[in-house]
């Protein structure tokens, strides 16, 4: 959509931009090739792929390549050694489990007895790992952690065991589907609990698996939600038009980056190393998908949206901005 739009206004100093497409084949070994295949087309940046896994696997030839690589994966991990060439255009989940963390202690009230169910993999670890530092900050304890396996097809024992420690708030960093399966459960058991669940629980693809009962009064987070702030409820509605869907954060921040390489190539950027020095300087940009500001390591987004799901639509509650 962007490129077609650049494009379709004559270019960027008269040239169109060529976007070269390759698949990942949905495996870490086909985003290497992918992203060899992309590599030899000489492009001046890469949007790579949004799965965290793949970048990991990636990120010795991003490193080799030098051509700015910019991604939507938001395991916190990946640029804890930036090699220079890593952007990411998303809020990284260290930052969004903190605000988890926070708004947990703090926004339902304090004092609140809180547990947490993650995902047993390179996600759901990030977001424990990150969640206990932030409760041992505070000095309080959860009542209670959990792990489901990302293929788990029943989440009753975690959901009672939350019950069994007291818990009043459940914050849940898990997969879609599991996030999905966790609202649905809850329900089906009259669990009292509050849950906060992390972003993949609240895309417009997980909302669509539910039902309004099954979500009624759960809160969630996101990093932008381009159909409800104002300076991009327009855009948003183009995006509709267009691809027949809602969009959601990874579609706002991935065109938020086509834009930002554009604009480095109409100040003159016509290398791949002009590009980034471009990248590194962009401070408190409003974008479709998020604000950004390109950290030393490489993280771009610091927003964290608090929602609550009425109607199966999103409700903003608060907007938080994690230092």
């Amino acid at each position: 959509m962007a490129v077609e739009e650049i494009n379709a206004a004559g270019g960027i100093n008269g040239k169109t931009i060529n976007l070269v497409i390759e698949d990942t084949g949905s495996e870490q070994t086909g985003a290497i090739n992918a992203y060899n295949r992309v590599v030899a087309a000489k492009p001046i940046a890469i949007m790579d792929t949004t799965l965290s896994a793949f970048v990991a696997a990636q990120l010795d030839i991003i490193k080799e390549n030098a051509i700015p690589a910019l991604t939507g994966a938001s395991s916190a991990n990946l640029t804890e050694n930036n090699s220079g060439w890593l952007f990411r255009i998303r809020t990284t989940d260290g930052v969004m489990a903190k605000a988890a963390a926070q708004y947990a202690m703090k926004g339902f009230g304090e004092g609140k007895k809180i547990g947490l169910i993650y995902a047993n993999d390179e996600y759901g670890k990030g977001w424990k790992a990150v969640t206990d530092a932030a409760f041992q900050e505070a000095g309080q304890t959860l009542v209670a952690e959990e792990a489901a396996g990302v293929d788990d097809k029943d989440l009753s024992a975690q959901l009672l065991k939350m019950q069994q420690a007291g818990a009043e708030v459940v914050i849940s960093g898990n997969q879609p589907t599991v996030q999905a399966l966790l609202m649905k459960q809850a329900k089906q058991l009259g669990m009292t609990y509050q849950l906060l669940i992390s972003p993949a629980g609240v895309l417009p693809t997980t909302l669509k698996l539910m039902t309004a009962d099954e979500t009624e009064g759960v809160y969630g987070l996101q990093s932008a939600v381009p159909t409800l702030a104002e300076h991009s409820k327009e855009w948003a509605a183009k995006y509709k038009a267009k691809f027949n869907m809602e969009a959601d954060s990874s579609a706002g921040e991935y065109y938020d980056g086509v834009m930002m390489v554009a604009d480095a190539i109409k100040a003159g950027a016509d290398t791949p190393q002009a590009v980034a020095d471009f990248l590194w300087k962009i401070k408190d940009r409003k974008g479709m998908g998020n604000t950004w500001t390109f950290a030393p390591n490489g993280d771009g987004g610091r927003q964290a949206m608090i929602l609550k799901i009425e109607n199966l639509q999103l409700v903003p509650v608060e907007t938080l901005v994690i230092q």
